[in-house]
């Protein structure tokens, strides 16, 4: 055991004067090789940041740095990340644009889900995120009034509208059905998926962008 021991002090003292060699002897940088497989890289970073050599220790030095969103679409770039831009283009006339012009229409339409309301802007990011294909299974309310749209090939508002009643029918109250219906056709509407045809009622929207991508994932 002594010999054992001496080996792993000598390989350790090593490589701790190849990483000082390097530079390697700040907190962060420590904790970047602390995650490395090399068991003598682990003891020296659990040492710079001061920890004890745990397997939980190692795991708090690993764990990833949470990044805090100041809205939807700010954490929808995150999660886009170059495919971004593309998906701000919401009609098949918008993606035929290049250049400047392109970027300038991206950039007003990500201002403009932005400036929603906050119940409106997360269903339009969830919209846009599953057309996308970065989610598995669509909001149960998204995917509802798209059904219905789908059904009766138009949505209508209102206390009699039928995206209220397949809410109710779901088995949420009137009340909660009337404000979801309503927040709902304000995401649809403001990402051009559905357009005005009459009183309280919407069809879809033959330029949509996004209602074949959303087909494609039902």
């Amino acid at each position: 055991m002594g010999l054992l021991k001496n080996a792993a002090n000598i390989e350790e003292a090593a490589l701790a004067q190849l990483l000082g060699s390097l530079g390697i002897d700040d907190e962060a940088l420590a904790q970047e090789v602390a995650g490395t497989q090399h068991p003598a890289a682990q003891r020296i970073a659990i040492k710079e940041v001061g920890g004890k050599s745990k397997k939980a220790d190692r795991r708090i030095a690993q764990k990833p740095v949470r990044r805090h969103h100041a809205n939807m679409v700010d954490r929808m770039r995150d999660t886009l990340a170059d495919h971004f831009d593309d998906a701000m283009l919401l009609t098949v006339a918008e993606r035929a644009l290049n250049g400047e012009a392109r970027k300038t229409k991206a950039s007003e339409n990500a201002t403009m889900i932005r400036g929603l309301g906050k119940k409106a802007a997360h269903r339009a990011t969830f919209l846009i995120e599953h057309a996308q294909g970065r989610t598995e299974k669509l909001n149960g309310v998204m995917r509802l009034a798209l059904d219905t749209l789908t059904k009766d090939e138009r949505l209508t508002t209102g206390k009699d509208g039928n995206l209220v009643a397949a809410l109710v029918a779901s088995g949420k109250t009137a009340a909660t059905s009337r404000a979801m219906a309503g927040n709902t056709i304000i995401a649809m509407k403001a990402l051009q998926i559905i357009r005005v045809a009459g009183d309280q009622a919407f069809i879809a929207n033959p330029d949509s962008a996004l209602l074949p991508l959303l087909a494609k994932q039902a």
